[in-house]
C-alpha cells in the first residue's frame, strides 16, 4: 500500500510538472493536425478490388461494359450512377480506378485501323491507387476483343481479297467462335487460404484500413519513445535511488508523460476515425496501450543500454510501425505473414485485441 501511494504521488508530480510545459502542449496541437491531415488523405482500401465504369456513349457503350463486367477477372467491376460518384469514389477510397466510356467510343472502337481511339476512354485513378495497371489490362483486353473483328477482316480484305459480305460473316463467325473457346483471353484464378492467426484476421483489425486510429496510436508510442530517450540522456532525480523505485519512478514518469496525447489520440479519433466502432473499444485501445507500451519501451531501453543503439532501434521500430500497422495500407493483403510481426508492437497488438 505504501508503495502503491508513493507511485501515485510520482504519478502526479509528473503530470503536474507536464502540464505546465508548453511543449507539451505544443506537442499536442501538433499531433492533433497531424492526425486531421491523416483523416482527409483517403486511400483505397487493402481489400478494394473495386473499379467503376461510367459509360456516355449510349447502348453500344452499355454493351461494352457489360462486356467489361463480364471479363474473366479478379476484379469487381460496375456501373457507377454518374461520373460525379466515380470519382469520389475513387478519391475516398472506395474504388481503386475507374473507366469513363467517351461519346462514340464504341464506334471510334470497332472501326478498326480507321479510327484513332485515343480519348475514347478515360482511366481515373488517385495518387494510391494501387491495381490500376492490372485494371487497364483486363479494360484494353476487352477493348482489342471489339476491335480485333475489324482490323482481321480488313487485313483479310487487302492481303487476301476476302472482301465480300459473305466471306467477311464467315470470318466473323470464326472469329467469335475462337474468343467462345476461351484458348486466348481466359485465365484460372485460384484462392490460396493461408493456415494460422493471419487466416484468422482476415477480415479483421489488420485487414482494415485505419488510418486515424492507428497513426493515434503509433504518435502515442512515439511520445514514450521520447520520454524514455531524454530520461536516458539527463538521468533525473531517479538516479539517486534502488533499482526498483527507479524503475517504478521512471514508469509513473512516462504514464504521466503520455497523458495529454492519449486524450488527443482518444477524441481525435472518435472525431476523425472514419471507421467507426463502440466508444469503448477505443477507449480500451488507449487505456491499455499506454500502460502496455510504457513496459515495452522500457524494457527495450534496458536491453539495449547504449543510447546511440536506442535511438537507432527507436527510429527503425516506428518506420516499421507506419508500414505494418493499417495507416495507409493493409500489409497483410501482400504478405499475410507479415501481420504476425505487427502484434509483435503495442500499436499492432491493441489494434488486433479491441479494434
Amino acid at each position: 500500500m505504501k508503495a502503491l501511494k508513493k507511485g501515485l504521488l510520482w504519478f502526479a508530480l509528473s503530470l503536474k510538472g507536464q502540464l505546465r510545459r508548453p511543449a507539451c502542449w505544443i506537442a499536442a496541437v501538433l499531433m492533433a493536425l497531424v492526425l486531421w491531415m491523416i483523416s482527409v488523405v483517403s486511400v483505397p482500401a487493402g481489400t478494394s478490388w473495386t473499379v467503376l465504369l461510367w459509360n456516355e456513349d449510349g447502348d453500344s457503350g452499355h454493351q461494352l461494359v457489360e462486356q467489361i463486367e463480364a471479363a474473366d477477372s479478379s476484379y469487381d467491376f460496375r456501373e457507377a450512377s454518374s461520373e460525379q460518384e466515380l470519382i469520389h469514389e475513387v478519391q475516398t477510397g472506395q474504388a481503386q480506378c475507374g473507366f469513363v466510356i467517351s461519346p462514340g467510343a464504341t464506334s471510334r472502337i470497332e472501326a478498326g485501323d480507321e479510327q484513332d481511339i485515343s480519348g475514347a476512354i478515360t482511366y481515373v485513378d488517385s495518387p494510391f491507387t494501387s491495381l490500376g495497371s492490372e485494371a487497364k489490362e483486363t479494360v484494353f483486353a476487352v477493348i482489342w476483343q471489339r476491335r480485333a473483328l475489324t482490323v482481321l477482316q480488313n487485313e483479310a480484305s487487302s492481303q487476301l481479297g476476302m472482301s465480300s459480305p459473305q466471306e467477311r460473316q464467315e470470318l466473323a463467325r470464326r472469329y467469335q467462335d475462337f474468343l467462345a473457346g476461351g484458348s486466348v483471353f481466359h485465365a484460372d484464378f485460384e484462392t490460396v487460404h493461408v493456415e494460422g492467426l493471419a487466416s484468422a484476421m482476415n477480415g479483421g483489425a489488420l485487414a482494415r484500413v485505419q488510418p486515424v486510429r492507428s497513426m493515434a496510436l503509433i504518435l502515442v508510442f512515439l511520445d514514450l519513445f521520447l520520454a524514455v530517450g531524454a530520461r536516458t540522456r539527463h538521468g533525473g532525480p531517479g538516479m539517486a535511488m534502488t533499482r526498483g523505485a527507479r524503475f517504478a519512478w521512471e514508469y509513473a514518469a512516462n504514464l504521466a508523460h503520455a497523458i495529454v496525447p492519449a486524450i488527443v489520440a482518444f477524441a481525435a479519433t472518435r472525431l476523425l476515425e472514419t471507421d467507426r466502432i463502440a466508444w469503448w473499444r477505443d477507449l480500451c485501445c488507449i487505456l491499455v496501450l499506454v500502460p502496455l507500451a510504457d513496459l515495452w519501451v522500457m524494457c527495450f531501453e534496458r536491453l539495449v543500454r547504449s543510447r546511440g543503439a536506442f535511438v537507432s532501434c527507436a527510429f527503425t521500430i516506428l518506420v516499421s510501425e507506419f508500414v505494418l500497422c493499417p495507416v495507409f495500407w493493409t500489409i497483410g493483403t501482400y504478405a499475410p505473414a507479415m501481420s504476425l510481426v505487427c502484434a509483435v508492437f503495442p500499436p499492432g497488438l491493441v489494434l488486433l485485441l479491441f479494434a
